[in-house]
């Protein structure tokens, strides 16, 4: 879509590329790429000719020191909630892109976990959360005009296209108010999921990332202590612990499935493909969606 949207000969930008893999597909089809990551992670994935990888924090000064090319794409995905200062890093963002450039950014849908009780959304890892009527309204103030919403992982996230080009016929757009009654919505869905596994005496996560650790502080203690490991598919967890804690993340697979009687799942994205994954893997117990709880 970012390749469509600006033609050949793109020169682009992607801030926090984790492990690479839109990187590195991006890599195939642009003139020259630039990635920046503090990560260890960042260092894995492969290089190519046209690719130079800064290993560092996003900042304006470290980017216009290694850039060589006019920048004509800029994208970054789920990288604007993590930060304190976002009217900050924008406004760096937009300095960075030529004139016409597209700028691609993908967040959580506030609105749709909102809408669906998916308490454990909100983290310590999160400095803020936006609808897209707010992202237009800053990037119309920045020059940069909104062309397209992409609507991503049934609503789960939310990715706009800007053009750093003067909107024509700007309109402030108005944020929707949350209903009064979120807080015992959110509140009532945390009860729900607390009473549901209070039946069962040996229960596991699925999902050893941020959702997980979120979803277990939500548990009363009598629930934690039930907690007995953490299923995760990625490798590099496995034999490691959730935070502060010691629910060792393992592999699902039936050989850990004994005497499990509940999987409590903590990754949305892919609730479906999870719980068939598991029901052809052989767990017979109960799995828990994020929609048993609403």
């Amino acid at each position: 879509m970012v390749l469509l949207l600006w033609g050949g000969g793109v020169n682009l930008i992607e801030i926090a590329p984790g492990s690479g893999d839109l990187a590195m597909e991006l890599a195939k089809y642009c003139e020259f790429l630039y990635t920046i990551d503090p990560s260890l992670v960042s260092l894995e994935f492969a290089k190519t000719t046209n690719h130079l990888h800064i290993q560092d924090f996003f900042n304006l000064a470290s980017m216009q020191k290694h850039i060589k090319h006019e920048i004509h794409c800029i994208v970054f995905r789920h990288l604007l909630e993590h930060i304190d200062t976002p009217r900050e890093f924008l406004e760096d963002v937009v300095k960075l892109i030529a004139q016409d450039g597209i700028i691609y950014v993908e967040v959580p849908n506030i609105r749709e976990f909102f809408e669906n009780a998916r308490f454990y959304e909100i983290f310590h890892d999160h400095c803020g959360y936006y609808q897209q009527s707010t992202l237009i309204n800053i990037f119309n103030a920045m020059g940069c005009e909104h062309i397209d919403t992409l609507m991503l992982y049934r609503n789960q996230h939310l990715g706009l296209f800007f053009k750093k080009k003067a909107p024509q016929n700007v309109k402030d757009y108005t944020p929707a108010m949350l209903p009064k009654n979120t807080y015992t919505i959110m509140q009532n869905a945390i009860q729900k999921l607390n009473i549901a596994i209070s039946k069962y005496k040996r229960i596991a996560l699925y999902g050893a990332g941020a959702h997980g650790n979120s979803l277990l502080s939500f548990l009363t203690l009598e629930n934690r202590v039930k907690i007995v490991c953490c299923y995760d598919l990625d490798t590099r967890k496995h034999g490691k612990y959730l935070q502060n804690s010691k629910i060792v993340v393992a592999k699902p697979c039936k050989e850990t499935y004994e005497d499990i009687e509940c999987i409590i799942l903590a990754a949305p994205l892919y609730e479906e493909e999870i719980v068939q994954y598991l029901q052809k893997d052989g767990f017979s117990g109960e799995i828990l969606k994020s929609l048993n709880c609403r």
